[in-house]
Order: structure tokens, then sequence, then C-alpha cells
């Protein structure tokens, strides 16, 4: 079990990458300067055009279920916390295989449905999120939506996502640390904290129109 911040598939020579909703970039510069030629995706105008001038990397404002990348572009398509915004998510899916190249993979993670905290907290749940949040998933219908439309699951975690650097072991006294913030991370999903769903999933060989 890893955070997925730490999953997305190593950095070969070359490698690709699309990040759906870039938002700040964060995300995208950590990634580049892991080697990756990246590109993003962002809906934001004001986000788009703040990361295009600070990484200098191309950043296009549009929305994930019409990407404006030809087919077979990228050997890693990475959405984090982004398809539950989409009011398409079938077609979002489409679009990432159709600019995955062959075998490519989809990094995913979406607040899990699921989750103890979503059982508890109900209405009060941080993930609902209403109106910004339009879709929610559980593990088994993300597998059977990424399965339907060409993806092979090769990697599902319950993941940590609201849990602040070294809380859990803080409640405990531990000092925070990298330590302490790796076992919170490794601790949380076994006592049910974990609050999100994280997907490695396979581009699929069958053929484009039958992705479509």
């Amino acid at each position: 079990v890893g955070h997925p911040r730490f999953r997305v598939p190593s950095y070969f020579p070359g490698g690709t990458l699309l990040e759906l909703g870039c938002g700040p970039g964060h995300e995208l510069a950590r990634l580049r300067a892991q080697g990756w030629k990246v590109a993003a995706v962002e809906q934001s105008a004001e986000r788009c055009a703040r990361v295009r001038e600070a990484l200098g990397a191309d950043v296009r404002c549009g929305d994930a279920a019409e990407l404006p990348f030809p087919n077979a572009s990228f050997d890693v398509v990475f959405a984090r916390h982004s398809f539950e915004h989409m009011a398409r998510p079938r077609r979002g899916l489409q679009e990432a295989r159709r600019v995955l190249k062959p075998k490519g993979r989809l990094v995913l993670e979406v607040p899990d449905w699921e989750s103890r905290k979503a059982k508890t907290a109900q209405a009060n749940w941080e993930h609902l999120d209403v109106p910004r949040h339009l879709v929610h998933y559980t593990q088994t219908t993300l597998g059977k939506m990424l399965r339907a439309e060409g993806f092979e699951p090769e990697v599902t975690l319950i993941a940590l996502r609201s849990v602040s650097r070294g809380s859990l072991l803080n409640r405990m006294g531990v000092q925070a640390s990298r330590l302490a913030t790796h076992l919170s991370i490794l601790l949380a999903p076994a006592l049910g904290l974990g609050d999100s769903i994280y997907i490695e999933a396979r581009r699929g060989d069958r053929g484009e129109a039958g992705a479509r």
C-alpha cells in the first residue's frame, strides 16, 4: 500500500504524461521534475494561464471530455481528484483512452463513496462538495466503468487524502516526521480512515471503434 502521489509509473526516457485538471500545477511541476514530458488540461482559464507561464508547459484550457490532443499521444494520463467534477465521466474515460498510447496507463484517484468517513458524515462528508462534485464512485462502479471503456484495472487501493501530515500519529503523541507521515499512510486505510479510491489501469487492446 502506498500513497497515490508515490505511485505514478516510474519515468522512462521520452515518457509523456497528461494531467487532467492540473489546478495550481503542483503535481505537474513535481512530475516534470522527475523527467516526464508533461502536458495538462485545466478548465479554469486563470489557472491555465498561470501554470503555463510558471512551468512553460503545454497547458491547455478545456474539458477532459474533449481533449485537444491527437490519438496515442501519451504514455500516462494522470487524473487526481478530477473525475468527480466531470458531468460526462464516461466520455472522459473514452478521451483518456484515445490519447493514450497502446499499453499506456491511466492513474486515477477519486473520493470513496463507501468509505467510513462518507457513511459516518453523510450529508456533511467533505467530499460531497455539492455542486462542485457531480459524480461519486465506489470501487465496484469505477471498475465497471473502466472495463466498459476499454481499460484493464491492475492496481486498486483505498488511499488517504484528507488526513494531514503525521496527524494520525500526532494524536498518539508521536512527533510529525517523514516516518510519521509514511506510517500514517499505511495505518489509516487499515483503520478505516482511507477516503479515496486509487486505480492504475492499462489501456486495453480492443479496436478504437469499440472505445467510442
